[in-house]
């Protein structure tokens, strides 16, 4: 399934829920034309709560297993770690460790080709710079906090 079609799941979850709130409410003020409308549209079959959790956790997984990539384009361009760690709400010490790890477990286990020098170019420096120069990837790697 595409990731518009998992975000069209997991969003009928809570137009399910919305469309009942407002057939119970037109019914309960003698709206009678609104019931109707609300009641024809929950007629229609609807993906089910559970059917709409099990499209978020896939979202989810997505998503996160994507990131690194967003990072790693983020600092391509003209990011700075400082900017890649605010966008997600970390410390730059924790954007750097995450990354870290999520590029390592990326290098274990990645089922297609995977550009670990690529990966790791975009690591600060040990001295604190924002780009750690392909010549110098190992002790960048080694310096980073565990």
């Amino acid at each position: 399934m595409t990731l518009e079609q998992l975000l069209a799941l997991w969003t009928q979850g809570p137009r399910l829920a919305r469309l009942e709130a407002v057939h119970a409410l037109a019914i309960e003020s003698g709206d009678h034309e609104r019931a109707d409308r609300a009641a024809l549209e929950l007629a229609v079959p609807h993906v089910s709560p559970l059917q709409s959790l099990a499209a978020n956790v896939e979202l989810g997984r997505r998503l996160l297993d994507g990131r690194w990539k967003a990072v790693r384009d983020a600092l391509e361009g003209d990011a700075t770690w400082d900017e890649v760690a605010e966008a997600q709400g970390l410390t730059r010490d924790e954007a750097v460790a995450y990354y870290v790890d999520a590029i390592d477990h990326r290098e274990r286990y990645a089922a297609e080709p995977f550009d670990h020098r690529r990966a790791r170019a975009v690591l600060p420096t040990p001295g604190g710079g924002d780009l750690c120069p392909a010549s110098r990837m190992p002790s960048c790697v080694s310096a980073l906090p565990t």
